[in-house]
Formats: C-alpha cells, sequence, structure tokens
C-alpha cells in the first residue's frame, strides 16, 4: 500500500479529529492529494455521525460525476473513530496507517435508498446506509401498514405503535438494536425489519432483495415521519424502501473491528 493516494476528511466541530487531521497529514504528506476524485483511500476521522454523514457526501459526489457524464472515482474509504461508538470505524492508536490499510478487508456498504410519499402528495427520496425508521410525531400511536414484496410473493403485517425500523447490516447494532432487534454480520445479505413499543410487535429478519412497503393511517389525527440517517422528512403518508447496491461504497475495515456478534449481542463488544 506504499503507493496509496490519500485524502482526509475531518470533523470541524471535533477537536481530536482536527488534531488528527493535522498529525496525519503531516505525517502522509507525500502520499496527500489535492481533491477526494485523485485518492485511493478517502480517510475519515470522526464518530459514528461524521461517518455517516461522509458516506452520503460521497454518494452524492458520485452521482453528481454520473449526472454529469463524467467517470466515477474509484475509491476506499477507511474510517478511524474519534467519536464514541465508531461502529464502522476503525481503532486508533499507536500504528502505522498504510501498514493498517495492507491488512483491512473490503465490506461494500449499500444503502437504502427510500421514495416517500408526503401528505401534500408530493414525493421525495432518500438514503440510509444505517436504517430508515418510520415513526410517529404525536403523542397518539401511529398506525402502520409493512409489506414485503418479492417478483412472485407479496405478504403485509399491522404496526400500532411508535414506529418501524428497517436496518442494513451496518446499523444493526445502532438505533435498531436498542429497539430490541438482534444485531447481524456485516455482509449478510439480510435487512431487519423492528417495531418500536408496538403494540403489534413486528421482528422480522428478510432477504436484501425484498422491496418494503410502510404506510401510515389517519395521517391527520396521527402523523408520522421518516427519518434516514441524520435526514428527517415530516409528514409523509409512508415510503418504499430497497437496498441500493449500484450506489454501494467500498469501506476498508480491520479485522478486530464490529465481527464478533456474539460479543455485540451481550454487550461484550471493544471497538
Amino acid at each position: 500500500m506504499s503507493r496509496e493516494k490519500l485524502f482526509f476528511l475531518f470533523d470541524a466541530n471535533n477537536q481530536k479529529s482536527v488534531r488528527a487531521n493535522a498529525v496525519l497529514s503531516r505525517r502522509y504528506a507525500r502520499y496527500l492529494v489535492p481533491s477526494m476524485k485523485e485518492a485511493d483511500v478517502v480517510v475519515v476521522l470522526g464518530g459514528d455521525g461524521f461517518m455517516l454523514r461522509s458516506l452520503k457526501k460521497i454518494l452524492y459526489y458520485r452521482q453528481s460525476l454520473k449526472k454529469a457524464g463524467r467517470p466515477e472515482p474509484d475509491f476506499k474509504v477507511y474510517g478511524l473513530n474519534f467519536g464514541h461508538v465508531g461502529a464502522l470505524l476503525n481503532p486508533c492508536g499507536r500504528f502505522d496507517l498504510l501498514t493498517r490499510l495492507g491488512q483491512a478487508r473490503v465490506v461494500p456498504l449499500a444503502p437504502l435508498k427510500a421514495r416517500i410519499l408526503k401528505t401534500d402528495e408530493t414525493y421525495c427520496r432518500g438514503f440510509a446506509f444505517n436504517e430508515l425508521s418510520v415513526k410517529a410525531l404525536a403523542h397518539q400511536m401511529c398506525h402502520l401498514f409493512v409489506s414485503f414484496k418479492t417478483p412472485t410473493t407479496w405478504r403485509g403485517a399491522p404496526v400500532l405503535g411508535d414506529g418501524v425500523i428497517v436496518s442494513t447490516p451496518a446499523g444493526s447494532t445502532a438505533y435498531y438494536n436498542h429497539a430490541g432487534g438482534t444485531p447481524f454480520p456485516l455482509g449478510s445479505a439480510l435487512l431487519g425489519v423492528q417495531s418500536i413499543c408496538s403494540a403489534t410487535p413486528l421482528r422480522e429478519m428478510v432477504p436484501d432483495t425484498v422491496r418494503i412497503s410502510i404506510d401510515a393511517d389517519h395521517v391527520d389525527r396521527r402523523p408520522v415521519c421518516v427519518v434516514m440517517d441524520n435526514q428527517v422528512v415530516n409528514n409523509v403518508y409512508g415510503c418504499t424502501v430497497k437496498l441500493d447496491r449500484k450506489n454501494a461504497i467500498p469501506v476498508l475495515l480491520n479485522e478486530n473491528v464490529r465481527f464478533d456478534v456474539s460479543a455485540l449481542i451481550s454487550g461484550r463488544a471493544r471497538v
């Protein structure tokens, strides 16, 4: 990896990542390139929230190049944890970055792609690398209907409660897990669906080829919102969700990060 071209993204609101960027930029100055599109590896310095924002930034950047008819960059993403949990980041410490890059494995992270119908009869779209949730906006429980569709089958289930979460493997140790879902490892061809504080509990593991629709009833009295990682869309009728493999981003993870699922479930995981 000695010839890797590097580009650093750092969280300007996190003093640890600001200092790390200064130190690493000096140490690896000979490998730095001035723009992301020239890099072989984009190194993200920050916490989970900044990592998710960076992945979305990269996704939209690639889409803008595609729309302009320009070639998409072929870089990978390597995160260093300067936050708290760091589920998609590698632990920092005394190490040689180039050696760590050479030892890392590539995990393609595909986002959920949502098409959302709003109460004003307009549509919007969004992406989520961790999870998408449909949640109640009022003090009353929301009335949802969740359906699972393939080219040959269809089934559905009602949910009366605070909402529903659809999680990728990357997000299965976060909000989805805290709501009662069981984590599943990166690389699993699955999506997790979990109700939130529901009178009609729903817990499903479905193939990631399934299209999931979530529709809300009585939204005039029981309004709902859609949350996609850190993006919120208020006052919606519902949405359709599907994994978008075409927009997968290759992320580099060292072997000691987030692969011991039994430890994650028991709370013994260290990252």
